[in-house]
């Protein structure tokens, strides 16, 4: 499945096609760069809990979530071509950023 394919399932019908970040993202993170209707300026990522469980299982698409921009460049990684991070999740509320971090 190529990257554009993989935003597509992990946005689930609320990616807005034609948006792009307000500044240059490094080339990395421009990769899997997208706009969703709920939560703005996104970068598809493994979380970094889940990241090596994944990679093993080849099983990553269903290890993503979109994270906000902000919160991506305060800190990643790369590992086999995905962007890792270390965001806090939980199963019952999802993605746990502060809300200074959305943008729309």
């Amino acid at each position: 499945m190529s990257k554009k394919q993989i935003i597509e399932v992990v946005a689930g019908g609320t990616l807005v096609e034609g948006k792009v970040y307000p500044t240059p993202l490094p080339p990395e993170l421009g990769e899997w760069y997208c706009y969703l209707t709920d939560s703005g300026h996104s970068i598809i990522v493994l979380l970094e809990d889940s990241a090596g469980a994944a990679l093993l299982s080849h099983d990553t698409v269903n290890h993503l979530v979109a994270a906000p921009v902000k919160a991506v460049l305060r800190g990643y990684r790369q590992a086999r071509g995905y962007i890792v991070c270390d965001l806090p999740y939980s199963p019952e509320l999802g993605l746990m950023t502060a809300p200074e971090d959305d943008e729309y």
